[in-house]
């Protein structure tokens, strides 16, 4: 391969290089948006399971300031746990498949991304031997 030829593939091989190392980083913000998804599904599951309902059996004042917590006259509304967790698990579910598939592309890319890198190290090889040849026969 001619000088000129080994630079043109090294163009291409950096080229290359700049695109895997792009959709790597796309993947990455892609499964950060997913962990995001995972804190909000699990905030509303967790707000779901710890919801309140009234007991209905009086009302007694309690100061302007006093802390939500069970009272006498609430009890936590348990009638929706399982439709919740159900929702939950699914939701999950679906987001670790979606995770896993894009951890499998993303160490496919780190394949290419070590491929690509180790051919622009051989076409460097080249190069400097070209270089060297045209050296030695020019001086």
């Amino acid at each position: 391969m001619g000088l000129v030829a080994s630079q043109a593939r090294l163009l291409l091989l950096f080229g290359r290089k700049s695109d895997v190392e792009y959709r790597c980083q796309v993947i990455s913000n892609k499964r950060m948006r997913l962990s995001f998804e995972t804190g909000e599904i699990a905030r509303t599951y967790v707000d779901a399971l710890s919801n309140t309902a009234s007991t209905g059996t009086g009302t007694w004042p309690t100061p302007p300031n006093a802390p939500d917590a069970l009272g006498q006259n609430t009890r936590l509304y348990t009638e929706d746990d399982a439709l919740a967790t159900a929702r939950y698990e699914g939701q999950t579910a679906i987001l670790q498949a979606e995770d896993k598939r894009l951890e499998l592309e993303l160490k496919n890319l780190e394949t290419q991304h070590k491929a690509v890198s180790t051919e622009i190290d051989a076409v460097n090889k080249v190069i400097d031997k070209n270089i060297e040849k045209s050296f030695k026969t020019l001086g």
